[in-house]
């Protein structure tokens, strides 16, 4: 979470309004983007507020419904959403 945010706020969520569009936890949020930190990237201002993309929602809603709903391990989700992301690019 050290990349910083630049001026333009439009393409962006906050921490609080990601975890209500996707109806996670923020403290769980905050977690995954520990643990999946080469996938998750979102970003700080110079105030410490974290904002994500719209990609990186959608990355969280993915590793939800992993972890939640299919009950993977956080090392299983990261392998499966790197390899769905992979699938993606080519």
């Amino acid at each position: 979470m050290s990349e910083t945010m630049e001026d333009d706020k439009r393409d962006v969520c906050t921490l609080d309004e990601v975890a209500d569009k996707c109806n996670i936890n923020a403290w769980t949020i905050r977690l995954w983007c520990e643990r999946f930190n080469d996938i998750l990237k979102p970003c700080q201002n110079e105030n410490g507020e974290i904002f994500f993309s719209h990609a990186d929602m959608e990355k969280l809603k993915i590793i939800s419904r992993m972890a939640k709903v299919n009950g993977m391990k956080a090392a299983k989700v990261k392998e499966k959403l790197k390899e769905k992301l992979e699938d993606k690019m080519l």
